[in-house]
């Protein structure tokens, strides 16, 4: 399995986390992807393996980005467990599955009553038919009692059958409920330790002899000790194409969700040395270029418009020259993007 598959379910297991955080328990299909990715994964052997295939199938800009978005992902998930770890732990994943087993009691109820009004309605029918022969009655009087007998009757069988097989697909149900029992928040959570240990032994490994992309981004990690001065305000439309500004928006509201900006639009990923990772945000704006979300030539008025938009000073990370060692790196970085 390739890790590109691994890393959007590591973010949806982190979503799953917030919300048990936030909620206090979980939902039963959470609950069941919560396990299958346990079930998957929990071999690190798998783990490390994919990391290798990584690192002998990609060059080494492209192999270490995408480790840097793992290790995010995995100190994410570390980090919302040790902070609500009681909370976590404390969530009653089988109250969880028997909830949802019980959902099915609301549907058999309202069949049972279907099934008992047609058996009573019979019952009656039959009485009459019992009790005609003790009376005078017509021959049309009786074959009307049968033919209404055989009508109730059809109607009395079908609707049973639709009540039996409720309940043989709560059974099912209840049945597949039993691989979901079991709360796996610190078994994921240990697992992640270990996840950590690997991709930072990588890390390490294919960061120190990169000294190259650290000279490319040096002038602009210094240029992030002061904000830019901005002395001309870029409208949207001076930028953007006709309608491509409002796109633009909703890669941004993404943008916010995997935290490379916060609430204030301030641009806050971070390298390990606590400074803006102005390096993702080039690869960001090539995204935006190559998929012609601008106007021809605007260069100059791109840059003034993020530096004032996201707080941050570009500086020269995004001169042309600069920019063609990042070229496609946003496929790796910002994949799940809908550019």
């Amino acid at each position: 399995m390739p890790i590109t598959d691994f890393l959007p379910q590591y973010r949806e297991l982190n979503t799953i986390f917030t919300n048990a955080v936030n909620n206090g328990t979980v939902s039963y299909a959470e609950q069941c992807l919560i396990t299958e990715f346990w079930n998957k994964y929990h071999d690190v052997k798998l783990f490390e393996k994919m990391v290798l295939d990584l690192i002998l199938e990609k060059d080494k800009s492209t192999y270490i980005l995408l480790l840097e978005n793992i290790e995010s992902e995995v100190k994410d998930n570390i980090r919302q467990y040790e902070s609500a770890k009681e909370s976590l732990d404390g969530i009653n994943v089988m109250d969880v599955c028997l909830e949802a087993v019980r959902e099915y009691d609301s549907p058999i109820k309202c069949q049972s009553q279907v099934v008992q009004k047609y058996w009573r309605e019979l019952c009656s029918i039959e009485g009459g038919l019992d009790s005609i022969g003790f009376r005078e009655h017509t021959q049309q009087e009786e074959e009307r009692l049968w033919k209404q007998r055989e009508e109730v009757k059809t109607s009395h069988d079908e609707e049973q059958k639709k009540l039996v097989a409720l309940y043989e697909e709560q059974e099912k149900f209840r049945r597949e409920s039993l691989k979901y029992i079991i709360n796996l928040f610190g078994s994921i959570y240990n697992l992640s330790l270990v996840f950590n240990k690997i991709v930072n032994n990588y890390l390490a490994k294919g960061i120190r002899s990169d000294e190259k992309k650290q000279k490319v981004m040096k002038d602009g990690e210094e240029e992030t000790k002061s904000l830019p001065q901005v002395s001309l305000t870029i409208e949207p439309n001076m930028i953007f194409r006709t309608k491509m500004y409002e796109k633009f928006l909703l890669l941004e509201s993404k943008l916010v969700d995997n935290k490379y900006l916060d609430a204030e639009l301030h641009w806050k990923s971070v390298h390990g040395n606590g400074k803006p990772d102005i390096k993702k945000l080039v690869i960001f704006l090539i995204a935006l270029i190559d998929n012609n979300y601008f106007l021809p030539n605007k260069d100059p008025q791109i840059k003034t418009f993020f530096e004032s938009r996201y707080h941050i000073a570009i500086g020269q990370n995004f001169e042309r020259k600069r920019r063609e060692s990042l070229t496609n790196e946003y496929k790796v970085v910002f994949y799940d993007y809908s550019f």
